[in-house]
C-alpha cells in the first residue's frame, strides 16, 4: 500500500477576525526593521483607517504601523516587485520627523526593502 504524504500542519485552522496589536511608536523608536504581513482596516463603520501588520524582526512582535502615503507607497512598490513573496520582504522604516505640507502634518520617512534572504545574508556578515 502506498504511503500518503501528510500536509504540513498550519499554526491554526482559525481565520483571525479580531487582533488587538500595539502600534509602533516612531517617536520612541525611530527605526523599525520588520516583515510585512498584511494591510487591514481598523475602526468602526464611518471612522475607519488602514493599518499595516508588520513583524518587528528585533523582538518578533507583531505590531501595527498606521498607513501613511510613504508607507503605502513603499508596500505598493515592494508588492509590484515581489508579488506573492511580499510576506518574505524585509522593510527598514526610518522615521525622520514631522513637517507640514499644504497646512497638514506629514511624517517623513526613509524606507527601504529587500528580500528576506538578502537581509539574512547581510546579517551574517
Amino acid at each position: 500500500m502506498a504511503k500518503t504524504e501528510k500536509k504540513p500542519k498550519t499554526e491554526t485552522p482559525f481565520r483571525t477576525v479580531i487582533q488587538n496589536l500595539p502600534f509602533h511608536n516612531f517617536e520612541e523608536k525611530r527605526k523599525l526593521v520588520c516583515m510585512y504581513k498584511d494591510t487591514v482596516t481598523l475602526g468602526e463603520e464611518e471612522e475607519t483607517f488602514q493599518a499595516n501588520v508588520f513583524v518587528d524582526l528585533e523582538t518578533g512582535e507583531e505590531k501595527y504601523v498606521q498607513n501613511s502615503y510613504s508607507i503605502a507607497k513603499a508596500i505598493k512598490q515592494a508588492k509590484a516587485e515581489f508579488q506573492s513573496e511580499i510576506t518574505n520582504t524585509v522593510f527598514e522604516i526610518d522615521f525622520l520627523g514631522k513637517t507640514t505640507v499644504k497646512g497638514k502634518p506629514f511624517n517623513q520617512f526613509k524606507i527601504g526593502y529587500c528580500p528576506l534572504q538578502e537581509w539574512e545574508e547581510f546579517c551574517e556578515n
